[in-house]
């Protein structure tokens, strides 16, 4: 089996045989005997002859040798993050005398690269996704693939509440911003009291009685993020 080398020997136990001549042929060819090489994958045939003496007539023998196509070698790992991350793959080979194989990266069967050598980078949503590194096979190499699963966790909320004390009657303003991307799904609503004020706020001013007030936001979460009951 390919690329295991062969080696291939004619031997005799003829006596009197110092006027004959002994050759190995492979298809045709002369080669050394015995013969070690690493051939492709295919069958051969091996003859392995003399020529007529003064005590023998010429013979000759033959065999048919095959050498079976190999299985690639291939190599894939990706780990496991959290949004917002990048999704993180490397694929990888070996195998000699592949001249005439392609190679390939997947993502849910999507291409995504090509080559001996991949490294893979790409911001995706938070999921679960199949990576496949695999090839159609050729001359020497039988088809092959490998597959590896991993999972893009969902990420935690973050933002910053802010806001002042006031003196009756002057209002109350609370300021809310956050930088989380891919959060478009994402609604972040803004409670005083656990009293509902207003979804997706970036500034909120009301007018309240002298007392004390504790403001909070939270978020139903979304496709990329967890739901969070008290982001600041």
């Amino acid at each position: 089996t390919y690329p295991t080398a062969v080696k291939v020997t004619g031997s005799e136990t003829n006596e009197g045989d110092a006027d004959l001549t002994y050759k190995l042929y492979r298809d045709g060819v002369e080669v050394s005997n015995p013969e070690e090489i690493l051939l492709g994958a295919g069958s051969y045939e091996y003859v392995f002859n003399c020529t007529e003496g003064q005590n023998y007539t010429s013979a000759s023998v033959s065999n048919t040798l095959t050498v079976n196509k190999g299985t690639p070698s291939l190599s894939l790992s990706c780990s496991d993050v959290t949004y917002p991350d990048d999704a993180s793959c490397s694929a990888s080979e070996s195998n000699s005398g592949d001249s005439d194989l392609t190679y390939n990266f997947y993502i849910n069967d999507v291409l995504k690269d090509s080559g001996s050598s991949i490294s893979y980078s790409e911001d995706l949503p938070a999921g679960s996704y199949t990576a496949t590194y695999n090839t159609s096979g050729g001359q020497n190499w039988t088809s092959a693939q490998t597959s590896v699963s991993f999972t893009i966790n969902k990420g935690w909320l973050s933002g910053s509440l802010s806001g002042s004390d006031a003196i009756y009657p002057c209002d109350v303003t609370v300021f809310f911003s956050e930088d989380n991307v891919g959060d478009a799904d994402v609604v972040y609503k803004l409670y005083r009291n656990d009293t509902w004020v207003a979804d997706n706020p970036t500034s909120v001013t009301e007018d309240l009685g002298a007392g004390s007030y504790t403001y909070k936001i939270n978020s139903t979460g979304g496709e990329n993020w967890t739901a969070n009951s008290n982001i600041d």
